[in-house]
């Protein structure tokens, strides 16, 4: 005999068979939801101008049939747009239905409720505290948090099972062994949880298990810098994001120690908007002067410098610098001020990166090899960048030797920087044009042999710079053997890249384009998705030289769109300026100058420093390509007003010797390019 039963929970009888019954498919659910809502409504169709606001509802309900249904009859008296805008609370949205039908099944809420009053006195102490979980949770992050009272510890793989059984707990992932709660029952549990009077202390777990998990993965420790992984801080990203709300509600030292720890999650995954929005409110909810609120200061200046907002990182970073110096501890106080020099290149000018390098390496004197080499490779950049090359390589070779100084098992100390912006000979005729090739300001900090295989990848910068191709490739070649003995995927990726952009200056394309793409997919492995963007920028100018220029214009086009979603200036004005470069080179120079001009206006409206110079010089050679001579003149006029404001002394000599510098026209205004 065969019988096919259903039921909330396997009948555990012998040969039974069990299948779980999903939620249904957003095909399956758009349709019931439509053919519910036409029985409420006999003139509701499904239409292209509703089926986005349907597909939200039916998403937002899991699929679940008898929550579609009740959410479709309520289109009698709402829209769906409406419907899904009052989801936040579905079990009082979804609060009536068929008269006819089991009393259990009128409504969302006693349909659950019918449901949690089968379970055992445990189950829904359990069930109430797995509701504080925003997304999918690990059975060590439930033991973590909904431990106490009732619940033991060792017992609560029991209940989760039991639960699963049961069809209140969901298996998000069986192979990673995590759970979840189905939206409308998360909501009754939560109910549930402030009526115990719970909610307090559970939440107090829970901002003690983010804690506990965002320092695992914490890139400022050796053990977070080794077993960090963004796919794993990705699935709790929900989690967290309740642990913080938490903790500005209760605690606001616990918040900010958190997303001060957390932050570069943000910063890699480029949620920079939400990055910068979270950090502020935690800095708020804490304005004690202590070491933490410093350093949670610079990661919101670091977000804010991506979201392209240059004064308020700026002044993040000054507050930053001010309260260090207070601080008795010299070598913190030295670190932080170099650290917030480093944010002035990009808000301020040369002249202060410069003093606040020399001010730092005063603090530490002779001592404090970490700090001290870290301040003395940062401090390389300002010659790098006005076209000093012999004052950075000597700076570069202190800090270099300064590193071998440090212990080898020193905790992370040296602040990631990479020169990344170049200007050399590559355009037509071996014209200068400016490139943004990698990420300046990792916001990263390394162990020593990641340290010197970092300051080496400079180095190879330096010397392309300065057209010693032997030299830059040996140097590469060393950053990229040390990077690969350390199993640093992140580090292999940017000795990649750099040999991939050496192959590119120097006329090999079709090398360029073969460690660019090795670059990138190591790079996708990570989930770097910023780091992915740049590699892409400069695969697309590599796919450009070397003749593929339909497939370089769709990549150009997409990293552009996908900085422009990101909010990312820096990144969005690199990807034009670059994309200008491979058009001016194709011969296209009308359009070459509208993305240079654009580029330029990305910079300027979202960084200071040089930058914005090096895009609107670029734009007056183009113009002046194209015989326009008052926007090539204004142009040069914008940048040398920009170089000088930065302290840019190489750009406002290349302003000044423009072609364009004085326009041949009748009026010599600086008109709006």
């Amino acid at each position: 005999m065969t019988v096919l039963a259903t039921s909330r929970e396997p009948l555990r009888c012998s040969a039974e068979t069990t299948w779980r019954v999903p939620g249904l498919g957003r095909t399956e659910s758009a349709e019931l939801f439509a053919a519910r809502a036409k029985s409420a409504r006999p003139s509701f169709e499904l239409t292209d101008e509703n089926a986005a606001d349907v597909d939200a509802v039916c998403t937002r309900l899991d699929g679940l049939p008898l929550a579609i249904e009740l959410a479709a009859a309520r289109v009698a008296a709402f829209s769906p747009v409406q419907i899904a805008a009052r989801l936040g609370d579905s079990l009082d949205m979804l609060s009536s239905g068929n008269r006819t039908a089991l009393t259990r099944q009128q409504t969302l809420r006693a349909a659950i409720t019918w449901s949690h009053d089968l379970l055992t006195g445990e189950e829904r102490v359990l069930l109430r505290r797995l509701a504080i979980f925003a997304g999918s949770c690990s059975l060590d992050a439930v033991e973590d948090v909904c431990v106490g009272g009732a619940i033991e510890r060792h017992g609560i793989a029991d209940l989760v099972a039991r639960l699963v059984d049961k069809s209140i707990v969901t298996v998000d992932d069986a192979d990673a062994g995590r759970y979840r709660l189905l939206d409308t029952i998360r909501q009754f549990g939560a109910d549930r949880l402030d009526e115990a009077g719970e909610r307090d202390a559970v939440e107090a777990r829970m901002l003690d298990w983010a804690l506990r998990f965002a320092a695992a993965h914490d890139p400022d420790t050796a053990t977070g810098a080794r077993e960090r992984s963004l796919a794993r801080l990705e699935l709790d990203h929900d989690n967290v994001r309740a642990a913080l709300d938490a903790g500005l509600r209760h605690d606001a030292q616990g918040a900010l120690r958190l997303a001060s720890t957390f932050w570069r999650f943000w910063l890699d995954r480029n949620y920079f908007t939400e990055g910068v929005r979270r950090l502020r409110a935690a800095l708020d909810a804490a304005p004690e002067a202590t070491e933490l609120r410093m350093r949670t200061l610079l990661a919101a200046a670091a977000l804010e410098l991506r979201s392209g907002e240059p004064t308020s990182f700026v002044a993040r970073a000054r507050q930053a610098e001010e309260l260090a110096r207070r601080s008795s501890r010299a070598p913190f106080a030295a670190d932080v001020v170099h650290r917030a020099g480093l944010l002035y290149v990009a808000g301020l000018d040369m002249a202060s990166f410069e003093t606040a390098c020399e001010d730092a390496l005063e603090l530490v004197a002779e001592g404090h090899a970490p700090v001290r080499a870290s301040i003395l490779h940062a401090w390389s950049i300002v010659p790098y960048y006005v076209g000093d090359y012999g004052e950075a390589r000597r700076r570069l070779a202190a800090a270099l030797e300064t590193l071998a100084e440090v212990p080898a098992d020193e905790p992370p100390f040296f602040e990631g920087a990479t020169y990344g912006f170049v200007v050399l000979p590559e355009g037509p005729q071996g014209a200068l044009r400016p490139i943004l090739e990698e990420t300046i300001m990792l916001f990263h900090r390394f162990a020593r042999a990641q340290a010197e295989a970092y300051a080496l990848c400079n180095l190879a910068t330096l010397e392309r710079s300065d057209g010693r191709r032997d030299a830059a490739r040996t140097a590469l070649e060393d950053a990229l053997d040390r990077f690969r003995a350390l199993a640093d995927d992140a580090g292999e990726a940017l000795a990649l890249t750099g040999l991939g952009n050496w192959a590119r200056s120097f006329g090999e394309p079709e090398a360029a384009i073969a460690w660019l793409e090795q670059a990138r997919e190591l790079r996708r492995r990570r989930g770097d998705r910023r780091a992915v963007g740049m590699t892409e920028t400069d695969l697309a100018l590599a796919l450009a030289h070397s003749g593929e220029r339909e497939r370089a214009r769709t990549l150009f086009a997409h990293v552009r769109d996908r900085f422009r979603a990101a909010d990312d200036a820096p990144g969005h004005g690199g990807a034009l300026v670059t994309w200008a470069l491979a058009e001016e080179r194709a011969g296209n120079l009308q359009r070459a100058a509208e993305l240079a001009r654009g580029g330029a206006e990305v910079w300027e409206r979202g960084l200071r420093g040089h930058l914005p110079g090096w895009g609107w010089l670029d734009a007056a050679d183009i113009y002046a390509a194209c015989g326009e001579l008052e926007r090539a003149h204004a142009s040069v006029v914008r940048a040398q007003r920009l170089f000088r404001r930065a302290g840019d002394r190489r750009g406002v000599a290349l302003c000044a010797a423009h072609g364009a510098a004085k326009p041949a026209l009748r009026s010599g205004k600086d008109r709006p390019a």
